[in-house]
């Protein structure tokens, strides 16, 4: 039996206010139940997913959803540039409009129908916002976007970054969940899209010196507690973070490295399931925890770079194993001789010595300073 449309509906929208840049996968937890248990701390990835099973009731479907998410991002290892797309599957291409309102966002995905993410779909919005890119004479507006059939439903998010005398000068990103079919198929991914990042016109790298960059990072996590942390074995957080983005290109070295999460402490929303009790709560709260992505080369021809070093860290939380990738791409304008903004897409993770574990996936952009 196909999970209803009213059922997937139910699961996807039922929602509350979040941070800024809030994330989708804290979205699907909230139909797990309500009140009662608490939230524990974030480490690092969940175990591999494993295939859902067969809903054939919405509490069927709501746990596949549930069991789906816990293990997806760690396995989001595709990454496409001409924008910057990272996702648990192939994507083939992906296109963006802005006519200083709406925003649309095209996935197009290899042997499936394309994911369109379309402000005019929106059911959150968080209004019009200081620049999310760190640059003057700018503004940022985010908002959720949901869409749905019969069989599947899409829940996104798009934040737009753009020059106040300029709608066509902007910066597309965010993420999706999309979930479809019998035995619920759930993928999801992460972007970041805009005219300054066409591979059809490259940046003119600079040969020599640096640039600082800050902006922000947001995106979604999952975490599976194994027992450990005081938290009950199976007890499982779904959610969002958000932080600022720190980078530092060395274009006379031809290399660029950064950091989520160095400035500042990550912030961290979304819905605690309690697996003694069954019962789940929301959370909002800051975590001292650091994304640390380290230094890997760019392409001087394209702007391009891609690396494998990405570790997730923490003073005050035991983390014995992390790992990950990051990938980017530097705008074809120039500020002080420098790319203007550095925009990309990463996915980490990692796990205490007591087996809990936990992943982020999410985009990051951050303007020249």
């Amino acid at each position: 039996m196909t999970p209803s449309k009213e059922a997937i509906r139910g699961v996807l929208t039922k929602t509350r206010s979040v941070a800024l840049s809030a994330t989708i996968s804290a979205l699907l937890l909230t139909a797990c139940g309500g009140g009662g248990g608490g939230s524990g701390p974030i480490t690092s990835a969940p175990p591999p997913s494993t295939s859902p099973t067969v809903a054939t009731t919405p509490a069927d479907f709501e746990e596949s959803v549930r069991s789906s998410v816990v293990g997806l991002a760690s396995s989001a290892d595709e990454v496409m540039f001409g924008s910057v797309v990272v996702s648990t599957r192939n994507v083939t291409g992906i296109s963006s409009t802005f006519d200083g309102r709406r925003a649309v966002t095209t996935v197009s995905r290899s042997g499936a129908s394309d994911i369109r993410l379309d402000t005019a779909n929106s059911y959150s919005d968080f209004g019009i916002e200081p620049s999310y890119v760190n640059l003057s004479g700018r503004t940022g507006h985010t908002r959720y976007v949901f869409n749905y059939t019969d069989t599947s439903a899409t829940l996104g998010l798009v934040a737009v970054d753009w020059a106040n005398t300029d709608s066509s000068d902007y910066l597309a990103g965010g993420y999706w969940l999309h979930a479809e079919g019998n035995s619920l198929t759930v993928e999801a991914g992460a972007f970041i899209d805009g005219p300054e990042l066409s591979l059809n016109d490259p940046p003119n790298l600079p040969v020599s010196g640096s640039a600082s960059y800050r902006g922000t990072a947001a995106g979604m996590y999952a975490a599976a507690y194994a027992g450990d942390l005081g938290v009950p074995a199976g007890s499982a957080e779904l959610g969002e973070f958000v932080g600022v983005a720190i980078l530092s290109a060395d274009f006379s070295s031809g290399t660029i490295e950064g950091c989520i999460g160095c400035v500042g402490d990550i912030r961290l929303s979304g819905i605690y399931y309690d697996n003694a009790t069954g019962q789940t709560a929301n959370f909002d709260v800051s975590r001292d925890y650091s994304l640390e992505l380290g230094k890997t080369a760019f392409d001087r021809d394209n702007g391009t770079f891609q690396g494998s070093d990405l570790t997730l860290t923490s003073p005050t939380v035991p983390i014995a194993q992390s790992s990950g990738a990051w990938a980017g791409q530097f705008s074809n304008r120039l500020s002080a001789g420098n790319p203007r903004l550095v925009g990309g897409t990463f996915s980490g993770q990692g796990s205490t010595p007591g087996g809990t574990q936990a992943v982020f996936l999410g985009a990051f952009a951050a303007g020249n300073q």
